[in-house]
């Protein structure tokens, strides 16, 4: 009987095992095969999880859009790297294609070489990179029309933006389903439509607002804002006329809506003004007439220096080079950063160069709510502390943290005033004398003219604002560079800008959140390229610190002895080696310190890297050993209790 029931169980035991893995079988090949779009996203910034955002786009489209993928199979066959990123890309679509129930078509084509379906991938402007010897090209991109015949593209898929494919995607629709975008009125003196410096290519912040709104640039000298003008960007608007520092003031009194860079100390040249070599741009914001009307505190002489988010540069220090903090550039992660306000709360990393503060000033009727501050660590530094050859150690020295939380960028909302509290600019007659009857004739018609255009400016004078303002201020221009927050990368002759921080999304966001948008904030701010091991760079600062000037001894003494073994064994007038038994002594001994040296210099570089190597090994244990062993224990543990349990069942029989 005993025998019986043993057998009988060793039969469950094995139809068990096989009935489990013909379960688990099944359900792999279900969600293979039926429910290729479902996934379970592990990544911290759900990197694979379609956002609010893009379902909020799809379910708005009011017109069929047609998506036409590009592949060619040449470039997935044998390549992993393009085989997976290109499947990721068919799975986003088939989900797109599935929210935007019916209003959104997608079709897929192997453009194989000299085939229709690469005629109309080079007519749709997708671009074709080299495969083989025989100049066979290969494609893979995506092109979007829809039913007023507008199209858009993404010319390549490159893998080096799979962070941002999402973004990219739901961007190209965006567009399609709002073919009438809204107008941005820049007024700025930075080279941010291009120059010499960016071989006069637009910048990557620039190019993403081209992306989404129709921008318009407003010379400094213009007398007049266009009425189809949604929203200002006013960056460091250097030697502007008062003509239009009145036309904008006006703007904004009529409801008109703004957001600002204003910087205290400009790195970024502008080809404006002549510099001498390494000197930066000199700084001259333009914003001075409005600060007081807007009921703002803003300083042009200094700027925020912060120990806990400043930038680790490389200093030349005599015949080394030192990794030190340097004040004034900062990095500012989710901490600094608003997370409740719209605009701010996806955004994980904002870097600034030598940004300014603002305050509200006394008596102000504005409200400034922070979105981006500083650490307590802060403190104001001169401007011209940095103007030129700043010394990083120098401003650590003299660094005395005031434990305040600087705005380095703010929302101004509720009540200012006009600039311009006595109406507009009264025109001002030529002060020489024109030299003949042709030319003062001139000069008195311009002159009427511009007085005839006086009394009606007067006449529609606004001195208050006819409703609550709202504006986003940022003490920083700098940040729009390319330099401060993109990498460029080569990918088959393509420069490629992939984020290292997201400055470029703030002001997308800013300006979709001013605009009454916002549907495609969330889009962004979804992943960096950029994703430091903050942790490693802690040990390796603390490491630094430690032990870098006993290092720094070493190699000191260690050249000494180099140029004593250099001067034995040379003769100073023939140039020749002649060495005498007490020089040979000599040189025996110095050879002996210099070895011991050298091993202790070792012994103090290996320890720069021990606390990193040290936690590279807790790492690499807990993942390839501690996991393993965990499961193997629960495995033991539950093999246990079931033995236990047969045990004592045994028992009571």
């Amino acid at each position: 009987m005993a025998q019986t029931s043993t057998r009988d169980r060793r039969n469950y035991t094995i139809a068990g095992v096989v009935l489990t893995i013909v379960l688990f079988l099944a359900v792999n090949v279900f969600f293979t095969t039926a429910v290729k779009t479902v996934r379970l996203d592990l990544t911290e910034n759900a990197l694979f999880t379609l956002s609010p955002g893009t379902t909020e786009v799809l379910k708005a489209i009011d017109e069929p859009i047609a998506l036409r993928y590009f592949v060619s199979k040449q470039l997935t066959q044998g390549n992993p790297l393009y085989a997976r990123y290109s499947e990721r890309v068919r799975e986003l679509l088939t989900a797109y294609e599935k929210i935007a129930a019916g209003k959104l078509k997608v079709e897929i084509f192997n453009p194989e070489p000299y085939s229709r379906e690469e005629d109309r991938a080079v007519a749709a402007g997708l671009q074709g990179v080299p495969f083989s010897q025989e100049g066979e090209l290969v494609y893979f991109g995506l092109v979007g029309t829809n039913s007023t015949d507008d199209s858009d593209k993404i010319a390549f898929l490159t893998p080096e933006r799979e962070n941002f494919i999402e973004y990219d995607l739901t961007r190209l629709i965006y567009n399609l389903s709002n073919p009438k975008k809204r107008v941005v009125g820049v007024v700025s003196s930075l080279p941010i439509q291009g120059g010499p410096q960016s071989q006069y290519r637009p910048w990557v912040v620039y190019e993403q607002m081209e992306q989404f709104f129709k921008v318009k640039v407003i010379q400094t000298g213009a007398r007049k804002i266009d009425d189809d003008v949604d929203i200002l960007m006013l960056a460091q608007i250097d030697d502007i006329g008062v003509d239009t520092l009145y036309a904008i003031d006006q703007f904004l009194m009529k409801g008109g809506r703004a957001i600002v860079f204003a910087d205290p100390h400009l790195e970024t040249p502008t080809g404006r003004r002549p510099m001498m070599p390494g000197m930066p741009a000199l700084s001259n914001p333009g914003f001075d007439k409005f600060w007081p009307a807007w009921g703002i505190k803003f300083r042009n002489d200094s700027v925020i220096g912060d120990a806990l988010t400043s930038h680790r540069v490389n200093f030349p220090q005599g015949d080394r080079t030192l990794v030190v903090n340097y004040l004034p550039w900062l990095g500012l992660r989710e901490d600094r950063i608003n997370q409740t306000d719209i605009i701010t709360s996806q955004v994980q990393i904002l870097n600034m160069t030598s940004a300014g503060h603002f305050e509200l000033a006394e008596g102000s009727t504005a409200k400034l709510e922070p979105l981006v501050t500083s650490s307590p660590q802060a403190m104001e530094i001169e401007a011209m502390k940095v103007s030129f050859r700043p010394n990083p150690l120098a401003l650590i020295e003299e660094f005395k943290p005031t434990g305040k939380n600087y705005v380095l960028a703010g929302r101004l909302t509720g009540t200012i005033k006009s600039a311009f509290p006595d109406g507009p600019p009264v025109p001002e007659k030529p002060k020489d004398e024109p030299k003949d009857d042709a030319a003062k004739k001139r000069a008195d018609e311009e002159f009427a003219k511009a007085m005839t255009e006086y009394e009606k400016l007067k006449g529609s004078h606004l001195a208050a604002p006819k409703g609550p303002v709202d504006m986003i201020l940022v003490a920083d221009a700098d940040m729009l560079a390319n330099e401060s927050w993109v990498r460029t990368q080569d990918m088959f002759n393509q420069q490629v800008a992939v984020p290292i921080a997201n400055n470029g999304d703030f002001v997308l966001n800013a300006l979709d959140n001013l605009t009454g948008s916002g549907s495609v904030i969330g889009l962004r701010s979804r992943g960096l390229s950029n994703r430091p091991f903050l942790l490693v760079e802690q040990i390796r600062a603390e490491a630094e610190l430690k032990y870098r000037s006993k290092e720094r001894e070493l190699d000191k003494n260690l050249r000494e002895i180099e140029r004593k073994i250099k001067e034995v064994r040379t003769d100073p007038e023939s140039g020749t080696a002649v060495l005498t038994s007490e020089q040979r002594k000599s040189l025996d001994q110095f050879r002996a310190e210099m070895l011991s040296i050298r091993t202790e210099l070792r012994e103090v570089q290996h320890a720069l890297r021990s606390d990193i190597e040290r936690l590279d090994g807790v790492l690499k244990a807990v993942n390839i050993a501690l996991m393993p062993l965990l499961i193997a224990a629960i495995a033991v543990g539950l093999w246990v209790t079931r033995r236990v349990r047969y045990s004592r069942r045994f028992e009571t029989t």
